[in-house]
């Protein structure tokens, strides 16, 4: 899913362009608010934000944390990156970010779904 898709081909999608990591990480944040995540942006150190994927569901045990920054290897090019520093997407590439994140977060479910009587 490309930016301009995400947001419906509007005049300010070019903001999947910015140069700002946190803009990076907010248009995330709404690609997973739309396919059933309850992601919860946070200031890691007062001035950049990591995304917590699945604060609230606590599967897997730990939040699943991603951050946006430079990657040197790629001219320096803004990409999505793991709590451990593994990078896993280009930060224009919210397709691939997406997929990454479904492989290894489960989607929530939400109340009424999986079983019950």
């Amino acid at each position: 899913m490309g930016v301009d898709e995400w947001l419906g081909g509007s005049p300010i999608s070019d903001i999947g362009r910015a140069d700002d990591p946190n803009i990076r990480l907010e248009v995330l944040e709404g690609v997973l608010k739309l396919h059933g995540y309850a992601p919860v942006l946070r200031r890691g150190d007062g001035t950049n934000k990591y995304l917590a994927v699945n604060e609230h569901s606590c599967e897997p045990a730990e939040p699943y944390r991603v951050f946006c920054r430079p990657r040197a290897s790629e001219g320096e090019d803004l990409w999505f990156y793991e709590d451990h520093g593994k990078a896993f997407a280009a930060a224009h590439d919210l397709a691939g970010a997406l997929k990454h994140i479904k492989q290894h977060v489960p989607v929530p479910q939400t109340a009424g779904e999986g079983g019950g009587a």
